[in-house]
């Protein structure tokens, strides 16, 4: 007991003087019985936050009237200055219950002062400090005093409900990178954007934090390497958070790449690798234990790498449909970048095209090493989110079974271990699927033989009825119509031409691929009239009719690809124009490689508007030559 009234005294003294020091002259001090009791107290916030590394806040409060007498204690029994936890506000002058808050307790309480330094009669500071630690929670409370009315009754003022808010757990609230402020985006990432050549390896780092910062080995770092996304640990009166911080340089979706080797091969396999897609928003993933390798013919041999992924399960890419393989086009070739997007946005407004790869422009980081702009397509396989034909297997050599389905490459790099020549063209037909694994005798001899009747019946011209039956008109149409719009001349070697054959059904021509090579340049002649089977089908009248009923339909659609160009362009150029400037090309194929990104855009814009007037203007006069 003693050293309770021992402690209350002190405390009472202490608050006296900072009273007396503070706001008042002695003279001014009123020690007469006539004391001024306050009759109403009011808060001038109804919200608080604890957070910070010092687990405190504080508010203000008044008195009214702003002259009474009162020397305020927080703490004991005789405590005059008190947090109520409540719901509601109360009044009345009946002596009540007052329940503590069990998070946090007043610590101080001093005179307020005004930007002068003086007293403000009648207001004061209550400073509050949270006592649970990692926890954090909302609590409605009202302040309350005890004093005395006139007559020397006890009297509880309580003020109007404040809400309190707080958090103890170890925090990081802000970061800044060589100036550069990063952004949170969800509960434990933040994102910075860097411009494109910033030196990542030792970025000045300043931490706005309730705690210790923990980056790898190096505690409270003052810099930071943002070459890859960097895990960090806030550490607080011994809880811990982890955060992730990550650079990206436009609004593209950033992928960082880290493979266990370099991918010095198009054949083998690279495994554990980890692909990071981040600034993506709710498509942001992390993919575990892929595979990697390079691929391309020709573009293989390019400075900007190609690679082929291959990820351990089935997933959403960026929001495209679940599948294991996907390509990064590194479209070196093409100073717009452009050229493969906007092929495969024409092939998806043809609707005589059953399936066209999507894709979306990244930047990519590999193992550290800011690499540029890329395409992350879906790879042409044999799926029901893809090409969506009845997959054969070993024992389909039978009956119906064997008819399907078969996806066959048309390429004069007649690189695969299943392949044939047509008998009357000489055409290179690769199989793609199914694969080498799986194709059995009976397999291959059904499709070649299939195949080289389909191209008998075409150089015989037999009768037009039969090639309907044999081959799904519309879809070798519009592969057509995507060809001759874009210029692309690959059919005539051939190289990367599909076609695929369903169960029981028609042969197809498509899907579309690779129109990074000589696409979109000036031209007024047919472009692949005469190549693979269509010196052939443009000998029948109703083959070419059908032609100019498939563009008056398709024209609409097709009349606004410009727009879409320069919607995409827009987009991608912070990153292309940085791109241009780590990937010159000293290769001539397309003719803007001097350019800059925009005056490369704004050309394949004209070109496409001469070509579709001059196709336009020309298609009615149709002619196999």
């Amino acid at each position: 007991m003693h050293s309770i009234l021992y402690r209350i005294f002190n405390i009472s003294l202490l608050s006296i003087f900072l009273i007396l020091a503070s706001c008042k002259n002695e003279d001014d001090i009123d020690l007469s019985n006539e004391a001024i009791h306050p009759t109403s107290i009011s808060l001038l916030t109804d919200h608080l936050d604890i957070s910070g590394k010092d687990l405190s806040a504080r508010f203000e409060f008044s008195i009214t009237p702003s002259n009474s007498s009162i020397v305020f204690s927080f703490d004991g029994e005789n405590a005059n200055l008190q947090l109520d936890q409540i719901v509601a506000s109360k009044a009345g002058d009946t002596d009540s219950y007052v329940t503590s808050p069990a998070s946090f307790h007043i610590i101080d309480v001093t005179p307020s002062l005004n930007e002068e330094g003086k007293c403000i009669d009648g207001q004061y500071t209550v400073t509050v400090r949270a006592d649970a630690v990692d926890a954090d929670g909302e609590e409605m409370v009202a302040l309350v005093v005890t004093t005395e009315d006139r007559q020397g009754n006890p009297l509880k003022l309580y003020s109007s409900p404040m809400s309190v808010t707080f958090d103890t757990h170890p925090h990081i609230y802000g970061i800044t990178l060589g100036g550069f402020e990063a952004v949170k985006t969800d509960a434990d990432t933040f994102y910075v954007k860097l411009p494109y050549g910033t030196k990542t390896s030792e970025l000045p780092a300043e931490f706005d934090s309730n705690s210790d910062i923990l980056a790898g080995n190096i505690e409270n770092p003052t810099t930071l390497d943002l070459s890859r996304p960097v895990e960090l640990t806030a550490s607080f009166n011994g809880a811990t958070k982890e955060y992730t911080l990550i650079a990206y340089y436009s609004d593209l979706p950033i992928l960082y790449i880290e493979t266990p080797s370099s991918i010095t091969s198009k054949d083998n396999w690279v495994k554990n690798c980890t692909i990071q897609i981040a600034n993506a928003g709710d498509m942001d993933y992390t993919y575990e234990s892929a595979q990697m390798k390079g691929r391309g013919n020709t573009t293989w041999g390019f400075p900007k790498k190609p690679y082929a992924i291959k990820l351990d399960k089935k997933a959403e890419v960026l929001g495209m449909p679940k599948h294991k393989r996907w390509c990064l086009l590194a479209n070196w070739l093409d100073r717009t970048n452009l050229r493969n997007e906007i092929a495969l946005e024409i092939g998806h407004r043809l609707t005589g095209l059953e399936w066209t790869p999507s894709g979306k422009f990244v930047d990519v980081v590999f193992n550290g090493e800011f690499v540029g702009n890329y395409y992350l397509c879906e790879q042409i396989k044999v799926d029901k989110n893809r090409v969506n034909i009845d997959e054969m297997s070993e024992a389909d050599v039978e009956g119906d079974a064997i008819s399907g389905g078969y996806l066959l490459e048309l390429d004069k790099n007649y690189d695969e271990v299943n392949k044939f020549r047509s008998d009357i063209l000489n055409l290179p037909v690769n199989f793609k699927d199914p694969d080498e694994d799986v194709l059995q005798d009976a397999q291959f001899k059904y499709m070649k033989d299939h195949f080289n009747d389909i191209e008998s019946k075409l150089a015989g011209h037999t009768d037009y009825a039969v090639i309907e039956s044999m081959l799904d008109i519309d879809s070798f149409i519009d592969w057509w119509i995507l060809h001759e719009l874009t210029g692309n001349a690959e059919p005539n070697h051939p190289k990367s031409s599909y076609m695929y054959k369903k169960r029981n059904g028609k042969l197809y021509a498509g899907p579309a691929w690779d129109f990074d090579w000589g696409t979109l340049r000036s031209s007024e002649y047919w472009t692949i009239n005469k190549a693979i089977w269509y010196r052939y089908l443009f000998t029948y009248p109703e083959f070419k009719d059908r032609v100019k009923e498939r563009w008056s339909a398709s024209k609409a659609a097709l009349s606004t690809i410009p727009e879409h160009i320069q919607t995409v362009a827009d987009y991608i150029s912070e990153s292309c124009e940085y791109d241009c400037s780590i990937w010159p090309i000293d290769y001539i194929v397309n003719y803007d490689e001097e350019l800059s990104h925009a005056e490369s855009v704004a050309r394949l814009k004209r070109i496409y508007i001469d070509r579709f007037n001059w196709i336009d203007a020309n298609i009615s006069k149709l002619t196999a030559h």
